[in-house]
């Protein structure tokens, strides 16, 4: 069996998503000894990791378009592009059920993983220190940083006891406007208890990050698989988030409510999202803040099954297997 990966398997940067992902999955297929290359002519199966249009060799015999998305319509030329997969893969089960619906081709869903350095870490409240959020996502507005701005801002305000940081990749867009919607400046120009981190991290870092504060706060609109919650339930942080996107659901810690909505950002995610209920965002906070005991038992029990369900040679496996049934049946 001969594989060829292209599209974003050419990129493996991993302070990023799709190449995160990549990384991980072809250490998988090096792991089970499978047979594969980067834009190889002439294989079995080719698969496209990445967004349409896919760009398949017309000398691979069975095509696979794999790709996350975060909302319930397509950009324009996506579903003409899709029609050239012979199967269609996703790292989401909401989102393996829309390809099917929209399309009519098999699917199959890859669920990402997570690396056992994210290793579970007992968080306890330190008092003689802030209480710390931590949100992770700007300047992508489905991750809704200036929600989670407004929130913190709303509750907490200047209060030395509460602190949130905001880890960006790259700029941070969020603002502080006054009640009539005029903006008077940064969230550090006007906070003294808000921290923005533009910086880039490796993995090792954001470990770090993770494991000096007391709790992720998460409210996307929408992911194509979530690497961040799942990576900081992996090392034990509570977290926080909506839940109608996620696989791993049973694992959040606490979830925020949500509903299946309008995209407020219609240019970037056409259709709907799973857009957070922002009175809900402040009252899970306070619930987090005055049960932290509770709720960081019980991130520091999950963290445990996440890392046997979610640990990259489990996820891989199960690929792996599902290619060896194509191969099987188709050659």
């Amino acid at each position: 069996m001969k594989i060829s990966v292209t599209g974003a398997f050419r990129n493996f940067e991993t302070n990023y998503g799709y190449g995160n992902a990549a990384h991980n999955i072809l250490n998988g297929l090096n792991k089970y000894k499978i047979d594969w290359a980067v834009d190889r002519i002439g294989s079995d199966i080719e698969i496209f990791w990445g967004h349409p249009p896919y760009e398949f060799k017309k000398s691979t015999t069975y095509n696979i378009g794999y790709t996350a998305w975060e909302s319930t319509e397509f950009k324009d030329n996506w579903l003409e592009s899709m029609e050239d997969a012979n199967e269609l893969w996703s790292p989401a089960y909401w989102l393996s059920d829309l390809f099917s619906k929209k399309t009519g081709k098999p699917t199959f869903t890859y669920e990402h993983g997570v690396s056992k350095l994210w290793k579970p870490y007992r968080h306890y409240r330190n008092t003689s220190r802030p209480f710390t959020f931590l949100h992770i996502g700007e300047p992508q507005v489905r991750k809704n940083g200036q929600m989670t701005v407004d929130a913190f801002s709303e509750l907490f305000g200047n209060d030395p006891n509460y602190k949130l940081v905001m880890k960006s990749s790259g700029m941070n867009t969020t603002r502080i406007r006054n009640r009539s919607g005029s903006i008077i400046g940064t969230p550090q120009g006007v906070y003294n208890n808000i921290i923005i981190l533009e910086q880039m991290m490796d993995q090792e870092m954001l470990i770090e990050l993770h494991n000096k504060v007391d709790c992720l706060i998460y409210p996307t609109s929408g992911e194509g698989f979530g690497f961040h919650p799942l990576e900081s339930m992996a090392c034990g942080l509570p977290t926080i988030t909506t839940t109608g996107w996620c696989n791993y659901k049973k694992f959040i810690t606490l979830e925020l409510e949500d509903e299946l909505s309008q995209s407020e950002h219609t240019a970037l995610h056409p259709g709907k999202m799973f857009n957070p209920n922002y009175e809900d965002i402040k009252l899970k906070m306070i619930e987090m803040v005055e049960n932290y005991d509770k709720y960081s038992k019980i991130a520091f029990k999950n963290s445990f099954n996440i890392h046997k369900e979610y640990d990259w040679d489990v996820v891989n496996y199960k690929a792996v297997k599902r290619l060896k049934d194509i191969y099987d049946s188709k050659f």
